[in-house]
């Protein structure tokens, strides 16, 4: 009995030796991705063309392009290049990503709609400018004509005061005619006024006017159609010389109309950076969807550390 428990004791000390020996000596090297020849981006563009001309190979298998798929492709408008991530594994399940910057050429009905966008908005800009040159002019009439009326009424004092005048001097029966012709003159004077009165009250209503024109040229800015594009966090600290994937720290991103795959291919990221030196990169995210809505603007900042300067500081 106790032969058989040293036995198996034994059976299983090299075994697991052997499980050991097998993993420490497996392949650990991931393929290698090489890319060649020139490429440009079309929107809606097949995995096959985007794989022309990219080959994967690994030590031990050999070649491995069978395996390689493309994990996402992200367009910059504003840049006109598109960015493709390319990724493969060998046997052993190591993966291996690579990624390749290509000219980007957008489709003719995201042309059109841009284009469209664009004469819409210079359409409002001209209607806002002549109602306010339409405006200005309006306002300087009625100041000539308050101005013009303030004259009037001082012709007419100045006529009445010549009349009393002439009453003081003039005989009893010339004093009755001139008070008749002093009520025809402040009748006059009233209805001056009147049409004074009048002419202020057309004036405010065409301000009125005027403004209601105003408001109803105003265009909302902000639309509650456009996408919504979220982080993981707005701060990320690596080591001089690691591997950094902008995209990975996208958290969700949204839209009313378009789903997450047409929008995560129109992602923009404005700045660049270099892992290979120390220093503080800004990076700025949005997304624009296929309606011409452009999404909130998230920023990231990338800290690249180099520790061999930390070490000399210290």
């Amino acid at each position: 009995m106790k032969k058989f428990v040293y036995v198996a004791i034994v059976i299983c000390i090299f075994a697991g030796c052997g499980m050991l020996y097998l993993n420490y000596s497996g392949d650990r090297n991931a393929p290698v991705i090489s890319c060649s020849g020139d490429l440009v981006y079309l929107d809606g563009m097949e995995e096959e063309e985007l794989l022309e001309g990219v080959i994967a190979t690994d030590e031990e298998d050999g070649d491995v392009s069978d395996s390689l798929t493309v994990e996402r492709v992200v367009t910059n408008d504003t840049t006109e290049t598109a960015t493709v991530t390319y990724a493969a594994k060998d046997s052993s399940n190591n993966i291996a990503k690579a990624t390749r910057t290509v000219a980007y050429e957008a489709s003719e009905e995201e042309t059109e709609s841009e284009t469209e966008t664009e004469s819409e908005t210079e359409t409002e800009t001209e209607t806002e400018t002549e109602t306010e040159a339409q405006t200005e002019p309006e306002s300087d009439s009625e100041e000539e004509d308050a101005e013009a009326l303030g004259s009037t009424d001082v012709l007419g004092g100045a006529a009445a005061v010549i009349t009393d005048e002439e009453v003081q001097t003039e005989t009893e029966q010339e004093s009755g005619e001139t008070t008749a012709a002093g009520l025809s003159d402040t009748s006059g004077e009233a209805v001056t006024a009147n049409a004074a009165g009048t002419s202020e009250e057309s004036g405010l209503s065409e301000e009125t006017e005027d403004t209601e024109d105003e408001q109803s040229t105003t265009v909302e800015t902000s639309s509650p159609y456009a996408p919504v594009l979220t982080l993981t966090t707005n701060r990320v600290t690596i080591q001089k010389g690691d591997e950094f994937d902008s995209l990975s720290y996208i958290d969700e991103i949204t839209d009313d109309y378009d789903n997450k795959y047409t929008l995560w291919r129109r992602i923009q990221v404005e700045g660049s950076y270099d892992t290979s030196i120390a220093g503080i990169y800004q990076l700025v995210y949005y997304v624009t969807d296929t309606s011409g809505y452009t999404s909130n603007r998230e920023t990231l900042l990338l800290i690249v550390e180099d520790p061999d300067e930390d070490e000399q500081e210290n």
